[in-house]
């Protein structure tokens, strides 16, 4: 009879473990079918940087195949400027913390992903930092769209202060939003001081 209850004892344990095992092999599923479809990318690295694991949108991001990324390191991806901003992010998660900034990645061909990045530690069953992951967001066309609005911003700004006629603009509430050169030598009054201004 103890026996018995031994045996029904270890079936149900086994019982449980299995159920436990498949409930764990569903979510990572799910998991993993969530990551293959998300419009962000994904990317897993050791606490070396070394690209673990990418979703397709990754991929798009950086511009290559998966089976080029794994096992590169992602500091290869980074430009210069960002560099000191990555290695500060390095050390926020080998400390346990998570943090969020934008980042240009270089991809094979030369060209620029600018991207939103958010990262995470990973642990392992002692609680010791044994990677890290981030979702990564494309913002290049933003980033790109942005500069050629500057970029028009600075030859209209240059036309305006070209002009030799005084060209001074104001909004509905009287406040002063442009002020060329003309109006500077003529009135002698600086477009810095001139600019927010109200004339009524």
């Amino acid at each position: 009879k103890q026996l018995e209850e031994i045996n029904k004892t270890l079936n149900r344990e086994i019982s449980e473990r299995k159920q436990a095992e498949e409930k764990a092999l569903k979510s990572e599923r799910r998991l993993r079918a969530f990551l293959e479809t998300a419009s962000e990318g994904f990317l897993e690295m050791d606490n070396q940087e070394t690209i673990l694991d990418v979703n397709p949108e990754m991929c798009a991001i950086l511009g290559s195949t998966k089976g080029s990324l794994l096992g590169r390191d992602f500091l290869d991806f980074i430009t210069p400027l960002d560099l000191t901003k990555f290695l500060q992010d390095m050390e926020f998660r080998k400390n346990g913390k998570r943090s969020s900034y934008s980042l240009a990645l270089v991809r094979p061909d030369n060209t620029t992903a600018h991207c939103l990045v958010k990262t995470a530690p990973l642990f392992d069953e002692n609680l010791a930092v044994k990677g890290s992951f981030a979702m990564v967001t494309n913002i290049t066309e933003i980033v790109q769209a942005e500069q050629e609005l500057q970029h028009t911003k600075n030859y209209l700004d240059n036309v305006f202060n070209s002009l030799s006629s005084m060209l001074i603009t104001v909004d509905r509430e009287g406040m002063i939003k442009q002020w060329n050169m003309a109006a500077e030598e003529y009135i002698g009054i600086p477009a810095d001081w001139a600019i927010s201004k109200k004339v009524w």
